[in-house]
């Protein structure tokens, strides 16, 4: 689809949906869940958690979807949501994995159950994913999430450092730092 064809639809569709339309709602949904759960599930690396913050996106949309000034910029303000949340739980999963880590240095029986969490993440990555999934993981929180905003759910670096809120420059010196490192890791080794 044509981005300006897709806006003038996308105009109208956002406008039914904050009138209340189901089917409108559902058209939304419909468009952007692909996306949506493609970033989210590259930037947590579980299924499981992205389709849950993929619910809570919508949930947000919906909720947020009155106030919603249409400026034709409805795709960013969307992902900004699903990017938002897809933060947020890395910084509760980074706190619990310090918490878990303080205890089980006090407690040996801990040590053992705060460790299933990261051996069963490690499992599903490996049945899972492919190598690029493992390479991406491997990329910090914020290159990762410029590359997946940029190649995995096609926003322009413009928008993208706009959702960001960092400069332009720095976007795309992210996802040039970010390419790098990901062709170092996906260079097959070398016996």
């Amino acid at each position: 689809m044509e981005r300006t064809g897709q806006t003038c639809d996308l105009t109208g569709l956002v406008r039914l949906a904050k009138s209340g339309q189901p089917d409108a709602i559902e058209q939304l949904v419909d468009l952007y869940a692909p996306r949506l759960y493609g970033l989210l599930y590259r930037m947590t690396g579980s299924p499981a958690d992205a389709e849950d913050l993929l619910q809570e996106a919508f949930i947000k949309m919906l909720r947020a979807l009155p106030a919603y000034r249409e400026d034709g910029r409805f795709e960013p303000w969307l992902f900004s949501i699903a990017a938002n949340l897809a933060r947020d739980w890395l910084r509760r999963q980074s706190r619990m994995a310090v918490a878990a880590a303080a205890g089980s240095q006090n407690d040996p029986e801990t040590a053992a159950v705060s460790d299933q969490p990261a051996v069963e993440h490690r499992l599903l990555a490996t049945e899972d994913a492919d190598q690029l999934q493992q390479a991406l993981a491997d990329l910090s929180p914020a290159e990762r999430e410029v590359l997946t905003l940029r190649f995995f759910s096609d926003l322009p670096f413009k928008e993208i450092a706009a959702l960001l809120k960092v400069p332009l420059g720095t976007a795309l010196a992210r996802a040039h730092r970010a390419l790098k490192h990901l062709r170092e890791k996906m260079r097959p080794s070398q016996p």
